[in-house]
């Protein structure tokens, strides 16, 4: 972490601010090691979780709940449109900001954070050349962590205080660890999604596959049409919904539509047998 990474500022410091010494932050070995051991256990809940809408809530949640910040929201990085869309937020925030919530790539400490890859921090947001306000916030001081798949910024952990100088250095290296945790799960979330799809993908033509074979063979073998179209809506049915059901044979040289079958369970009314093609 670079110094230009994270936002420093000198304007009013709490009673924590003696820590620092010619810019470096001294780690309070006591909480460190009670937030390593939180990570731990955030980290290890992550990995279970599958869903990448379940896992981002949760991320977010137990963020919240495990270290006490006043707001933690989750956005993630849409990288054609170049926007930041909130995905779940908890804390005192939760229905201040828009669920639309859109912050765009180097808008604010959060899009610093994306177009960086590097971690933005202000102890007093009212001297940060960064942070906007998107609604009625109180925040007073914030630490925005970028969520990156390698290199890439796939999303940006942003935390939030309405206390000035709330994050200290090892808040910093905490949040920074959980976000390369959080990556992970992403990913694997990701990657579980695209295999379910394929997989989903797979068993779809093979069945369409199975349903043209059924039908094939039904008409070399059925003794009637009656049994043959009775085969085929048994057939399309393991494929798809057949509620609503008619077979239709046009006639072109009386330009007549006739259907010889036809099934509809929320309507008794018959239908006529031939119809003119307009």
């Amino acid at each position: 972490m670079t110094e230009g990474s994270i936002d420093r500022i000198s304007g009013r410091r709490n009673a924590d601010a003696g820590k620092k010494r010619s810019g470096i932050w001294k780690i309070d070995t006591h909480k460190h090691t009670s937030q390593l051991e939180l990570i731990h256990k955030v980290a290890h809940q992550l990995i279970g979780e599958l869903k990448l809408e379940k896992l981002l809530s949760k991320t977010v949640h137990l963020v919240r709940d495990s270290f006490d910040y006043y707001g933690v929201m989750l956005l993630m990085l849409n990288s054609e449109t170049q926007c930041l869309t909130l995905q779940t937020i908890a804390g005192g925030y939760k229905g201040i900001f828009p669920s639309d919530l859109c912050i765009r790539v180097r808008e604010g400490m959060i899009g610093q954070a994306a177009a960086s890859g590097e971690i933005q921090l202000s102890g007093d947001i009212t001297q940060s050349p960064h942070y906007v306000r998107k609604a009625k916030e109180v925040t007073q001081s914030e630490l925005s962590v970028p969520i990156k798949s390698g290199d890439t910024v796939i999303a940006v952990l942003d935390l939030q205080s309405d206390k000035p100088d709330v994050f200290d250095e090892t808040d910093v290296m905490v949040i920074k660890t959980l976000a390369d945790n959080i990556a992970v799960a992403i990913e694997n979330a990701r990657l579980y999604a695209t295999l379910k799809q394929e997989l989903a993908e797979r068993r779809q033509a093979e069945a369409i596959n199975q349903t043209m074979f059924k039908i094939s063979n039904a008409v070399n073998t059925t003794r009637n049409l009656v049994e043959l179209y009775e085969s085929i809506h048994r057939s399309l049915g393991q494929i798809i919904d057949v509620t609503n059901f008619y077979i239709a044979i046009y006639d072109k040289k009386t330009n007549l539509i006739s259907f010889p079958y036809y099934v509809d369970e929320y309507d008794d009314a018959s239908i006529t047998d031939f119809h003119y093609l307009k």
